[in-house]
């Protein structure tokens, strides 16, 4: 028979080594688990992740196009003989050029970095040989890229993604405003692909060079360019023409981009036979004045900068039907503007509405430049309604005791502001003005919410009679009608007198 003290540490053992067993299954577990398991990344939407990588290959594009474009200005820039700059540059599509090399290399690195960048989602990025063009030898300048993009997102399962990227900048040089021994201004048009407008164009960014003795070209003073932007990619040059013998030019600009184009074209004058563009930008509602006269604002923008390039030396409108042209009734320029002086004027009208019936009427405004061309009008509504009334309908003052000191006392008013029939005004601001016990408003002035708005004095000592009054209420568009005000007056005020207890 065995001893219990032997049995014990049997059992003992045999636990102990139950435990170790235990221990050294779920390690070997663990250990397997980790050796055969993936390694899983976070995702991202794969649409968004597909979308950037659009949007940063385009961008690397444009950048190549940008080297290349830079590229060929410096190789070609050294010709300053015409025919010699023409012949170089120029780069047609499948012509290998050095200057390619530039952006071949711009966006290999990208696919490099990126592919880098991306090592998690497996990626696999494959991008065509890019296509460069450029042709900087007429009126109508462009440097182009044109790539394709074919990439898999394998932690997705995503495949056979194909993205064409087609990138330009167009310049076309326009026609001539002026010409003379001092100074030459003309127009030109500036675009991306898809004829988007470049806009933010700085004379900085802008090269000129006139054709000068032995075809040789001369280049403009670059602090005499001056630049004005009219919408439209569309802009007007001004410069020196010193050292110019001849009207052709070469005209060299980069964009905000980066991207580099030319043009070279002689600068003629064309015949105008049209009319400025106008444009009426802004009709304001009836406001009235303190004359009680009730009016309507109209402004427009008189353009000829794409329809002859002349200044503009009137502008006119007809209400309901336009008549013959001069007849109607004349616009002023807004200052400091004035007429006969650019090709495109800012021009107002203030029309009296006030003995008008409520209802809507079509202003038409056109403009005059100086060849005496009149433009095609453009039509707008003249929307007349009644100017809506507000009065004061009551001040209520009641006390307000200091919780923390039942010694101290204020007045507090509820200002009531309603319409001519009675209903209550939101938004009115109505100002006011405390005397008597207190000078010190806590408030000069607030906004109605239901039609009434909440004023509050500065706390007394002991109480004393409180005077508060109205000083006037606005609302755009409305009028303050204090004759129907509902207390008394003027001035329109309430007084009580209270006292602590």
């Amino acid at each position: 028979m065995a001893r219990p003290g032997r049995r014990n540490r049997g059992q003992f053992l045999i636990l102990i080594s139950l435990g170790i067993v235990i221990v050294m299954v779920a390690l070997a577990s663990v250990l397997a688990y980790t050796a055969l398991s993936p390694i899983h990344f976070p995702k991202t939407n794969f649409r968004e992740t597909v979308t950037q990588l659009s949007l940063n290959f385009r961008q690397a594009s444009a950048l190549a196009l940008a080297d290349v474009s830079k590229e060929l200005d410096r190789k070609a820039s050294q010709f300053k003989e015409v025919n010699q700059y023409l012949e170089h540059a120029k780069i047609d599509k499948d012509e290998k050029h050095p200057a390619k090399d530039k952006g071949y290399e711009t966006l290999t690195e990208w696919q490099k970095i990126t592919l880098l960048r991306q090592s998690g989602l497996g990626l696999n990025l494959t991008i065509s040989k890019p296509d460069f063009q450029c042709d900087w030898g007429s009126s109508q300048g462009c440097s182009k890229a044109e790539a394709n993009m074919t990439l898999d997102i394998l932690s997705y399962g995503f495949y056979g993604w194909k993205n064409k990227v087609n990138v330009e900048l167009n310049l076309t040089i326009l026609s001539l405003k002026d010409y003379n021994e001092s100074v030459t201004s003309f127009s030109f048009n500036l675009k991306r692909e898809m004829d988007a407008p470049v806009s933010g164009l700085v004379p900085s960014s802008v090269k000129v060079f006139f054709q000068g003795k032995y075809n040789v070209f001369n280049a403009t003073d670059p602090a005499s360019i001056k630049l004005a932007y009219f919408g439209e990619g569309n802009y007007l040059l001004t410069c020196d023409t010193r050292n110019a013998t001849y009207p052709i030019i070469k005209m060299i600009l980069q964009d905000p981009s980066g991207i580099v184009v030319g043009a070279y074209s002689p600068l003629t004058k064309e015949d105008d036979t049209t009319g400025p563009k106008t444009t009426i930008t802004g009709v304001s509602k009836v406001h009235p004045l303190p004359s009680g006269t009730k009016v309507i604002t109209v402004n427009a923008t008189i353009n000829d900068f794409l329809t002859g390039l002349h200044n503009i030396v009137a502008a006119e409108y007809f209400i309901g039907a336009p008549r013959a042209n001069g007849n109607g009734t004349s616009m002023y320029p807004i200052p400091p503007e004035k007429f006969n002086d650019w090709p495109q004027v800012h021009v107002q009208a203030q029309i009296d509405v006030t003995d008008w019936q409520p209802g809507n009427y079509i202003i038409y405004v056109h403009g005059k430049d100086v060849k005496d061309n009149w433009g095609d009008f453009t039509s707008a509504t003249l929307k007349v309604t009644e100017i809506p009334k507000m009065h004061v309908k009551s001040i209520q003052m009641s006390p307000e005791y200091d919780p923390w000191n039942p010694r101290r006392i204020r007045a507090v008013v509820v200002v009531t502001i309603v319409d001519s029939k009675g209903n209550p005004v939101d938004d009115a601001v109505v100002y006011g003005q405390w005397s008597g016990a207190t000078t010190k408003p806590t408030n000069p002035l607030g906004k109605t919410w239901k039609g009434r708005v909440i004023f509050r004095s500065g706390y007394v000592w002991g109480g004393g009679k409180f005077t508060f009054t109205v000083l006037d209420v606005t609302k755009e568009d409305w009028v303050y009608d204090a004759s129907a005000n509902e207390v008394p007056g003027p001035p329109y005020s309430v007084t009580r007198t209270f006292y602590t207890r």
